[in-house]
């Protein structure tokens, strides 16, 4: 199943019903292969991830990229000019070696429900460095995530 980049339906839902508290809860990407995808399934069920990647490390000591990827950090919710954005600081796999097509940020405190998916549009690969997901800016036109 190929990548489609978008903002979870799901997710639309749960936001108004008041279900996810964005600064407040711990909020994860994880990266996938071409071959990923993620859904909720329902309104109620937990997010379901195939195609995460595997990586491995590059002998300095650390592990490598994680099940589940990582935590964002210094998530902030704004309204700019008519949307809704949220906003998290870039995030950084150092020392690692894979290939990823695409990104999954969801909501670890809200069991795993998906926020977003990302398409990278290409496969991306790092071999014994570091594989940087730079955050665009907090914009209604460029936000990461935006509710308009």
């Amino acid at each position: 199943m190929a990548i489609t980049s978008g903002i979870n339906i799901v997710f639309k839902k749960d936001v108004m019903l008041e279900q996810h508290n964005l600064p407040s809860d711990t909020l994860r990407i994880a990266l996938v292969s071409a071959s990923g995808s993620a859904s909720n399934g329902g309104p109620d069920t937990i997010a379901s991830i195939s195609g995460e990647i595997s990586g491995t490390s590059d002998g300095s000591g650390d592990s490598g990229y994680i099940t589940g990827g990582l935590t964002v950090t210094d998530v902030t919710v704004t309204n700019v000019s008519s949307s809704g954005v949220v906003d998290f600081s870039d995030v950084s796999f150092t020392s690692v070696t894979f290939t990823a097509r695409g990104a999954i940020l969801y909501n670890a405190t809200n069991s795993n429900k998906v926020i977003a998916v990302y398409d990278f549009g290409g496969d991306k690969a790092v071999t014994n460095g570091t594989f940087q997901l730079t955050i665009p800016s907090a914009t209604s036109a460029a936000a990461i995530v935006r509710l308009n």
